[in-house]
């Protein structure tokens, strides 16, 4: 016979404790593969398009590096000299710290390293880390410190849009046979400027030397996807004879291509370099301009130490330029010229600039070239892993099931025993 206490005191579920002991188990397994594995669900690496990854510039102490990406964003560099420790940032040279733009072209430069070493690089694309194909970081060596340079004058020009605007900060390439490439970016003024320091032959590693019919190719890129290519030698380079409308291409080595003065009513008296306020490295610049072809032209050129005069004549084709037979000081100068027009009376011009002081920055950083270990492929399908975990699970969710899985595992148990 049953007793009241019998039926008040039996518990009315009885759940075997092998069964508990397994759905705890099952919960902690869950947790650990959830909160525990190596990589986040689904943040595999994908797959990114980069094109024309370039190491331009290396030095003793700093490169350049260029890419380009088929959709417009930020991008930035991690680099260190340890291939699991990227733990160093630089910036484009075009963005700050709080204000990153997103750009189809990218260029980086990194400052202030050690000559003779090797660094490792991922390139930084909307939070991801862009790997080379094989899934490494790029990498490069620096140069030895020498002070063997080239003897070649900086090559320059100017860059504008079709309707005669300058444009700034357009990434400049040049490259001579079987060197590496050289950079700069255009200021505000649409100019650029190259220095051809060390251009250094990809084969042997020594400084390279150059004829003056060297073939050389410039690129020019903008943000907005125009680019121009330009094919000259290296005797067009300072500066080169025209300026580059962005979006067209140039041979300047055909004689049609360079500006015609054939026609006297239609030539232009003018000084094409130094340009106006400019700021020019060295002590002795160009100075050049055209003119009414088979005409004199005189030259004076004020300093501080003594006014330099020169007299020459103007070219068959128009174009006149002279040297100085002393170097020039540091500061501010005049140009003066003075030439007949075509009905000869006398055209009178005047020109402004600055000498650079010794080690003064112009127009763009100093200049290396590149040595790159393994030299990266023009177009490349780059591993790029997400730098936050991209799980595409909502992880909020995840934390708020695996607990409260723990907690019904955990009063299962307490009920078993």
């Amino acid at each position: 016979m049953t007793s009241f206490t019998d039926i008040y005191s039996r518990k009315e579920v009885q759940i075997p404790t092998w069964l508990s002991f397994a759905v705890v188990i099952v919960v902690v397994v869950f947790v650990s593969i959830v909160f525990f594995r190596s990589e986040p669900p689904s943040s595999r690496a994908t797959k990114k398009v980069i094109k024309n990854v370039e190491v331009t510039n290396l030095s003793s102490s700093q490169v350049a590096i260029f890419w380009q990406t088929e959709q417009k964003e930020p991008g930035w560099i991690a680099y260190g000299s340890q291939e699991n420790k990227l733990n160093q940032i630089a910036l484009d040279e075009r963005d700050f710290q709080d204000s990153k733009t997103a750009r189809l072209t990218h260029y980086v430069i990194l400052k202030n390293l050690t000559p003779s070493n090797e660094y490792f690089f991922k390139l930084v694309n909307n939070k991801e880390l862009i790997a080379n194909p094989e899934g490494r970081a790029f990498s490069l060596s620096t140069l030895p410190r020498t002070s063997r340079v080239s003897n070649l004058k900086p090559a320059y020009g100017k860059v504008t849009d079709s309707n005669g605007a300058p444009l700034d900060n357009v990434i400049v390439l040049l490259s001579a046979n079987n060197a590496y490439l050289l950079s700069a970016l255009s200021k505000a003024s649409g100019e650029w400027l190259i220095p051809l320091n060390y251009i250094i032959d990809k084969k042997t590693g020594a400084l390279k030397v150059l004829s003056k019919d060297e073939v050389i190719k410039i690129e020019l890129f903008s943000d907005n996807g125009n680019r121009s290519s330009v094919q000259t030698n290296i005797s067009n380079l300072s500066p080169l004879p025209e300026t580059i409308i962005l979006g067209k291409n140039y041979n300047l080595n055909k004689k049609e291509n360079v500006l015609s003065v054939t026609d006297d009513k239609r030539v232009k008296i003018e000084i094409l370099f130094p340009r106006e306020n400019a700021i020019v490295p060295g002590s002795t610049p160009l100075i050049r301009g055209t003119g009414i072809p088979n005409s004199n032209l005189s030259a004076v050129v004020t300093d501080t130490k003594k006014d330099a005069t020169v007299k020459t004549k103007i070219g068959g084709d128009g174009f006149w330029s002279i040297s100085l037979a002393s170097p020039l000081s540091a500061g501010k100068h005049t140009l003066t010229v003075r030439t007949p027009d075509t009905n000869g009376k006398e055209t009178l011009l005047t020109r402004n600039f600055s000498i650079a002081k010794s080690g003064e920055q112009v127009l763009g950083e100093a200049t290396g070239a590149a040595i790159p270990t393994a030299s990266p492929s023009p177009t490349i399908i780059a591993n790029t892993t997400p730098t936050p975990p991209v799980s595409g699970v909502n992880t909020s969710l995840l934390v708020f099931s695996s607990l409260s899985l723990v907690t019904i595992g955990m009063w299962l148990l307490v009920f078993a025993l």
